[in-house]
C-alpha cells in the first residue's frame, strides 16, 4: 500500500520529504513478506483511519507553514507543533486526539531515523497514544507523567553541567554548546540564545566591573533568520552576567578577531568586525547563526550525557504541550528551553530577587503596578540586583568558592556573601574598628571571633545590634549553599 501520492516524496536536496517517508514505509515488507512498516501493529480499521490521518490533516497542516518539497532533516518539532496547534483550533480536537496525531508524526519521523535518513534531532520517544489506550492504561500514564514533571535540575546535574563548561576550550566550543551556556545561566529561550552577537556581550555603563548581556534581538521560528525583539514585546532586557562566562567569551572573540588578522577566516560583506559575527554559530562555522532547533538537538545530547533519561524528556514534552499545563500559563513546550528557564527563574526565587525583578529577567509581563520595564533601562538598576545574583550557587561552583581569607591593611573594604570569612587588619598601636556585619535574614546564626596577635595588647569586641530592614522577598541562598556544598563532597 502507497499512501500521500498527492504530495512529493523527494525534496529539493534529493532527500525524503515528510510524505516520502509516508511513501517508503508506512508498509515495509520484510524478506517473510511481513509488514514491518509504520502501520505493523495496526488492524485494517487502524490503518484506514491513520492513512486518512496523515493524507487529509496532517500533510495538508504541515504544508501549509512550509513547501510541499522540503526535506524531513530539515522539520523542527516546533514546526509540528504549530501543525498540531493548527488542527487542534481548526477541528477542535482534545489533548487526546491530539497526542493521536503527535503520535502519528513520531512514527514517521523514527522511520526516517532508522532508516538513517537523518539522525534523530527531537525529544520525542514512548510517546503514548491517548486515543488508542484503554481507560486503565491512561490513567497509570496520567499517574506516572504528573509526578515527573521537572521544575528545575538537581545539584548533582547543576555540577555535571558546570564541569562540561570547565571542559569546554574557547577556541573549540561549538556554537550549540556556548547557545547552550547561556541558556542555563541567563534563562533565554533557545531562539533569544540564537540572535546574540559578540556585540552583545559587554561592561555595563558607568559599572566597569559588572558583565552583562543584552538581549535585543532573537531568531525566527525554524530559522537562524535575525528578527527585531523576541517572542514577546517583553523580551528585550539587559542581564547580567557570570564574570566565567563573560571572560570565556571575551576569549573566543579573541581568537576569533586573530584568525581574521591572519587571514583564516573571512568576514562577510555585511559583517566589519568580529562584533558583529554570532555568538551562537553552526558547529565551529563561526559566520553561520544557528537555529533555535540546533540548540534543541544539542540540548537533548547534553541532557543525554548528565544523565537525565530520554523517556523523561519525552514525558515532560508530552506534558507541556497539555491543555491542563498551557492554562498554568508556562508558555515553552521545548524541554531543553522550559528547563533552562525554569531552573534559572528557580534560582532567581531563591536568592531573593523581587517578583518584578524576576518578571523582567525572563521577559514576562511585570505585574507591580508600581514598576515599569523603563525602570531597568537605568544601569544602577540592574547593578542593585547584583548583590543578590553574586551568591548564585552555580557562579560559586564555577569558582570554586567556599571559604575566603582576605588580608587588607587599608580601609574601607567590603566582603559580600562568604560563608565564611577570616580578616587580617594590621594597625600600629591602640585603635577602634567598626565592622559591620549583616546577615541575609532574621534570626540568621551568626559566629565572631576576635584575637590579637601582638603580645601587649587586648583585643575586644562589642556587639551593637542594629534594626535592619529585610525586603519582601525572602532569600534562602546561603541553605541553597549549604546543599551544593554536601553535593559537592
Amino acid at each position: 500500500m502507497t499512501i500521500a501520492l498527492d504530495f512529493p516524496g523527494i525534496a529539493y536536496d534529493g532527500e525524503p520529504t515528510f510524505a516520502g517517508l509516508l511513501h517508503r514505509y508506512f508498509v515495509e515488507l520484510d524478506p517473510k513478506r511481513r509488514n514491518v512498516g509504520i502501520s505493523r501493529n495496526w488492524s485494517d480499521k487502524t490503518t484506514a483511519r491513520c492513512r486518512y490521518d496523515y493524507e487529509r490533516r496532517i500533510l495538508p497542516a504541515l504544508h501549509s507553514f512550509c513547501k510541499k518539497d522540503m526535506p524531513a532533516h530539515e522539520l523542527s518539532g516546533e514546526l509540528f507543533e504549530l501543525v498540531l496547534q493548527k488542527l487542534a483550533d481548526e477541528h477542535n480536537y482534545s489533548d487526546g486526539t491530539v497526542g493521536h496525531y503527535r503520535h502519528l508524526i513520531l512514527l514517521a519521523y523514527q522511520a526516517g531515523v532508522e532508516h538513517d535518513h537523518f539522525s534523530d534531532a527531537l525529544m520525542w520517544e514512548d510517546l503514548f497514544d491517548t486515543e488508542t489506550a484503554t481507560d486503565k492504561e491512561k490513567e497509570a500514564w496520567r499517574v506516572n507523567t504528573m509526578t515527573r514533571l521537572r521544575k528545575s535540575f538537581s545539584p548533582g546535574e547543576e555540577q555535571k553541567i558546570v564541569h562540561w563548561f570547565l571542559n569546554l576550550r574557547p577556541e573549540t566550543a561549538t556554537g550549540e554548546e556556548i547557545g547552550l551556556l547561556l541558556m542555563f545561566t541567563l534563562g533565554l529561550r533557545n531562539n533569544e540564545a540564537c540572535g546574540a552577537n559578540f556585540s552583545s556581550v559587554r561592561r555595563l555603563d558607568y559599572h566597569a566591573d559588572t558583565a552583562v548581556f543584552d538581549m535585543l534581538q532573537s531568531t525566527r521560528l525554524n530559522s537562524s533568520e535575525l528578527k527585531s525583539g523576541g517572542k514577546t514585546g517583553n523580551a528585550p532586557r539587559t542581564l547580567l552576567m557570570m564574570e566565567p562566562i563573560y571572560n570565556f567569551i571575551q576569549q573566543r572573540k579573541a581568537y576569533l578577531s586573530q584568525i581574521v588578522k591572519d587571514g583564516r577566516l573571512s568576514l562577510p560583506e555585511n559583517v566589519e568586525s568580529v562584533e558583529d559575527l554570532p555568538l551562537v554559530c553552526k558547529k565551529l562555522s563561526f559566520v553561520q547563526r544557528a537555529g533555535s532547533n540546533d540548540l534543541a538537538v544539542a540540548g537533548k545530547a547534553l541532557f543525554t550525557q548528565i544523565g537525565i533519561d530520554k523517556s523523561e524528556l519525552s514525558v515532560l514534552y508530552q506534558i507541556l504541550c497539555s491543555s491542563e499545563v498551557q492554562r498554568m500559563q508556562i508558555e515553552e513546550k521545548e524541554p531543553t528551553t522550559y528547563l533552562f528557564r525554569r531552573n534559572c527563574a528557580t534560582h532567581l526565587y531563591q536568592l531573593g530577587f523581587a517578583p518584578s525583578e524576576i518578571q523582567y529577567w525572563m521577559g514576562h509581563e511585570i505585574e507591580d503596578p508600581f514598576t515599569k520595564r523603563t525602570f531597568f533601562a537605568d544601569p544602577d538598576q540592574i547593578y542593585a540586583m547584583k548583590e543578590k545574583w553574586s551568591r548564585h550557587p552555580v557562579l560559586a561552583l564555577l569558582c570554586n568558592q567556599v571559604d575566603s581569607e582576605v588580608k587588607r591593611d587599608t580601609l574601607p573594604i567590603r566582603i559580600e556573601e562568604a560563608e565564611r570569612v577570616r580578616l587580617q587588619l594590621a594597625t600600629g598601636g591602640e585603635s577602634e574598628m567598626l565592622v559591620r556585619v549583616d546577615v541575609p535574614e532574621p534570626q540568621s546564626e551568626l559566629t565572631l571571633s576576635v584575637s590579637c596577635d601582638a603580645s601587649d595588647m587586648t583585643a575586644r569586641c562589642q556587639l551593637v545590634p542594629r534594626k535592619a530592614e529585610y525586603p519582601r522577598s525572602a532569600s534562602i541562598a546561603e541553605t541553597v549553599r549549604q546543599v551544593y556544598k554536601m553535593v559537592k563532597k
